[in-house]
């Protein structure tokens, strides 16, 4: 008898698909959340504009590649997230340093970009975001976090 995993539908992995972008989104909220408020108790308030989108960038990509390494994905992966979401306003602020570009249209145009380039770096490693991971509560780590210890 040959038994084999049940297949997941094409409308599960599609879904599974969706919640893992839904949750990055979330993930780039929180990190912009946060970070700013810990970024406004001890530094001063960024005025330039430029320094401003840089700033913006990097707490987002923090957020995001917090929330992909608490999910198991790898450093290489992490990375290429982090450069699809810097990179759409390292490459826009060069126009906006000529004078070609104003600063909404930066920011609109960088935040558009970015949606975009990070949906295309989930379907370049859908194996990573489709599919469920694998989290395992391991036994030590519950012996370890326990306040009462089980007898040996």
């Amino acid at each position: 008898m040959t038994v084999h995993e049940p297949r997941t539908s094409r409308a599960r992995l599609a879904g599974r698909f969706v919640w893992r972008y839904v949750e990055l989104v979330i993930a780039m909220s929180l990190g912009v959340l946060l970070i700013t408020l810990v970024w406004g108790l001890g530094l001063p308030k960024v005025t330039r504009f430029d320094v401003a989108m840089l700033v913006m960038a990097a707490e987002m990509s923090i957020g995001v590649a917090v929330w992909l390494r608490l999910r198991r994905h790898s450093w290489a992966g992490i990375a290429e997230m982090s450069l699809a979401m810097v990179a759409p306003f390292l490459v826009l602020l060069v126009p906006f340093w000529f004078g070609v570009l104003p600063g909404d249209l930066v920011s609109s145009i960088g935040h558009g970009l970015m949606f975009v380039l990070m949906a295309l770096v989930m379907v370049r490693r859908h194996e990573e975001y489709a599919h469920p991971l694998r989290f395992r509560v391991r036994a030590n780590w519950v012996r370890r976090g326990s306040v009462v210890r089980p007898e040996s």
